[in-house]
């Protein structure tokens, strides 16, 4: 996944913004994304030819950079990654693939969506019903099984890249994983099966 917080430095500025135009489809922010980058290349051309001053040039680039931030922070806090895979609200799934690490599929904006450090993944199934239904977006942060509260709500992948949304119930060496819906038996794995977690923190639409 790409981590805009890495990416993004004020000596950095044409990667970061060639970096947003290549994973993002919003015309707005892809609009500004290329003016800011025809005035980053536009201002080093004059600087090399002796057009700009040293001082008129650091107070442009101070702009440029300025204009730079304000869309690092609308990525970080408005537009959240989401993953081509389903939590699976139900009992068995076809093989998929662990949510660490995966390819991003498109970048959904909701404002104030506090997307830093967290993932998009659509439910699939009835098993969550009501809270959750087919289709819904979940925003997810992961987990260490240690900070697993048993009220939360979880999704886990495990070592067959199977990914359940559950809630969860521990039990010595296994995690039992609980559907809302009672139609819905619970079902059990063993930790050693399991690869990762990842806290349900809210849903999209």
């Amino acid at each position: 996944m790409q981590h805009w917080e890495n990416l993004y430095t004020d000596k950095t500025l044409d990667i970061f913004l060639r970096a947003v135009k290549d994973s993002f489809d919003s015309d707005e922010l892809i609009d500004d994304v290329i003016k800011l980058l025809h005035r980053y290349n536009q201002l080093d051309r004059d600087k090399n030819n002796g057009i700009l001053s040293n001082q008129d040039y650091m107070t442009l680039r101070s702009e440029i950079s300025s204009s730079v931030f304000k869309i690092f922070k609308s990525i970080t806090n408005n537009y959240l990654p989401i993953l081509p895979v389903n939590a699976i609200a139900g009992t068995e799934s076809g093989h998929q693939y662990a949510v660490e690490g995966h390819e991003i599929e498109e970048w959904k904006y909701k404002e104030g969506i506090a997307s830093k450090n967290r993932i998009g993944i659509r439910v699939q199934g009835q098993s969550m019903e009501p809270l959750y239904v087919d289709g819904d977006i979940l925003v997810c942060e992961k987990l260490l099984l240690g900070n697993i509260n048993e009220r939360q709500k979880v999704v886990v992948v495990d070592t067959d890249n199977n990914i359940y949304i559950k809630q969860i119930k521990k039990n010595v060496n296994k995690l039992v994983l609980i559907s809302i819906n009672p139609k819905y038996e619970p079902f059990e794995i063993p930790l050693a099966d399991i690869k990762e977690y990842w806290k349900v923190v809210n849903k999209l639409r």
